[in-house]
């Protein structure tokens, strides 16, 4: 038998620590048995993440007032065009900005180029469900969808409303549900519910710009689904590119490919109409997708690097780019974008609560290098699978779904085919877990 015909082939030479659950990713027999034995292995440090994961309504959490800056929100003499584009599950690798291999997103490339990127960028949630809120609150939150009203928590809908922005959003279900709404939300997707492709969400914010009241600024912000799995597998699966994309998974690729002339073409309306040099534009993602590497595919209840590395790319208004200090070489998360949009618009200094993002933008005299955070806990939305990850580099995960434990070398192995665990990692990662449990606890009131 060839390795196409039994995925299990492919797994010879696989390091004996991996063996097992990789083959487990292509035999659903053997992942039912070998989860049946792993649960009665189950540590009370799997069970406190099952404790803290999926809390449910019956235990009543009251809403908590996150504040990002130290004082009173004040009016910065300029306020640009704000456009927030998280592409739902964009891999960074299947970016040519980040990846040399990638040819298939040109315009992207060319925005990267005249942007800042953050190449070692990550969410701090491995799914939508915690990953979009925690982008407006710019910290970590409860794992729970959701603590309501949840306007305390939304720190960019603080500092949009308390500047005059006119919002045109994207009202998917999460959005419905955690933003106020008002006259000054209007949803840029109301003719196309349910399914939001860029190419059409950029039509709608075109149509919305020309309509737009000169006097006031604009903040745009839309989650795409074009590569989503769910969203690929509902439109056919297919390769809907019209030529192979070798190396990489082709009906992903060709998405890619498709969304990337769209976001181009937004760009070059943005060049026409004078308002290119003017915007604060970023192109971002929740998360990645895990699309069969190592034997993994999806990303609802896993932290693995192919889903917490994230595309991270923001353009400054020309004024912006000639006064900021930006910190491009440390870690960046997706907790840090509210924290940084908050400095850019000439709010006061940052709270450095480690719970919070940290700026990785200043257009004071403080260097944004001197907030890094040593160590930051990343989460899957939807399951007890937990993440401490140093410095961009060591990512120590405790799986609680499949009670296992993982550490990654990032800076060698930024795909994570070795699993570097030890007693020494185990114990060290299970420690810095609780700690920051502790810390999410405390905050919230919980015992």
């Amino acid at each position: 038998a060839s390795a196409e015909a039994d995925p299990l082939l492919r797994l010879r030479g696989a390091a004996p620590a991996d063996l097992m659950t990789r083959a487990s990713a292509v035999d659903p027999s053997l992942k039912l048995a070998r989860r049946a034995t792993q649960w009665s292995a189950a540590t009370s440090f799997f069970e406190t993440l099952r404790r803290n994961t999926n809390i449910t309504r019956d235990e009543k959490i009251a809403p908590k007032q996150i504040d990002l800056v130290e004082g009173a929100l004040v009016q910065p003499v300029e306020k640009p065009p704000i456009f927030i584009f998280v592409i739902d599950s964009l891999r960074q690798d299947y970016v040519g900005a980040y990846n040399p291999a990638v040819r298939f997103s040109p315009q992207i490339d060319a925005f990267a180029k005249d942007s800042l990127l953050w190449k070692n960028a990550f969410t701090a949630y491995g799914a939508t469900g915690l990953s979009e809120p925690s982008i407006w609150a710019g910290s970590l939150l409860i794992h729970r969808q959701y603590v309501t009203p949840f306007a305390p928590m939304n720190s960019l809908e603080r500092l949009v409303d308390a500047l005059g922005y006119r919002k045109f959003m994207t009202v998917d279900a999460i959005v419905d549900e955690l933003w106020t709404k008002g006259p000054d939300l209007t949803d840029i997707d109301e003719k196309t519910p349910g399914f939001y492709s860029l190419c059409e969400s950029l039509k709608h914010v075109e149509e919305r710009l020309d309509s737009a009241a000169p006097d006031r600024p604009v903040f745009v912000y839309s989650q795409p689904q074009d590569v989503h799995l769910s969203s690929i597998k509902r439109s056919g699966g297919g390769n809907v590119g019209g030529h192979p994309y070798p190396g990489f998974n082709e009906p992903y690729a060709s998405r890619v490919e498709r969304l990337d002339a769209c976001f181009g073409a937004f760009i070059g309306s943005l060049k026409r109409r004078g308002l290119y040099d003017k915007s604060l534009i970023i192109l971002t993602a929740d998360h990645g997708d895990a699309l069969g590497d190592e034997g993994r595919w999806g990303h609802a209840a896993t932290i693995f690097p192919e889903i917490m590395h994230i595309p991270m790319i923001t353009h400054l208004p020309k004024d912006l780019a000639a006064r900021a200090k930006v910190d491009l070489e440390g870690p960046a998360f997706l907790i840090d974008l509210a924290p940084t949009l908050y400095q850019l618009l000439g709010q006061g200094p940052p709270r450095l609560d480690p719970l919070l993002g940290r700026p990785l933008a200043s257009l004071g005299a403080q260097d944004p290098e001197s907030w890094r955070k040593p160590e930051q806990m990343v989460v899957s939305s939807y399951g007890p699978a937990y993440g401490i990850i140093r410095e961009g580099k060591s990512f120590f995960i405790g799986d609680g779904v499949n009670f296992r434990y993982y550490q990654y070398d990032l800076s060698t192995d930024p795909a994570g085919k070795n699993n570097l665990i030890s007693a020494v990692s185990t114990k060290d990662g299970e420690q810095a877990v609780l700690a920051w449990l502790d810390r999410l606890n405390a905050f919230w009131g919980r015992k």
